[in-house]
């Protein structure tokens, strides 16, 4: 496993350290939570800048109501087909 090497402020150092504290797990099991955590967070951010701009190219938009209809009949689908193939 790779090693990591970082400078912090003490200020933040502190506030580390006592979050560590407050979760009672290792300084590398928490960094490591909060490491993943903000990749998901960039990774979702990219996600929702890629489908604002397909949003701006196409002007294509779905209401919550449109989505879960369009998911109520698609399950309903699968379903029937599911129990189709069983029967077959």
């Amino acid at each position: 496993m790779p090693t990591l090497t970082i400078q912090i402020p003490d200020n933040l150092h502190s506030e580390l350290m006592d979050a560590v504290e407050q979760r009672d797990i290792p300084l590398q099991e928490f960094l490591t939570i909060a490491i993943t955590e903000e990749i998901d967070r960039e990774k979702n951010r990219q996600e929702v800048e890629r489908r604002y701009e397909e949003y701006l190219r196409t002007g294509i938009a779905y209401t919550l109501d449109e989505v879960e209809e369009h998911m109520e009949k698609y399950v309903a689908e699968r379903s029937e087909q599911s129990k189709k193939t069983q029967a077959g």
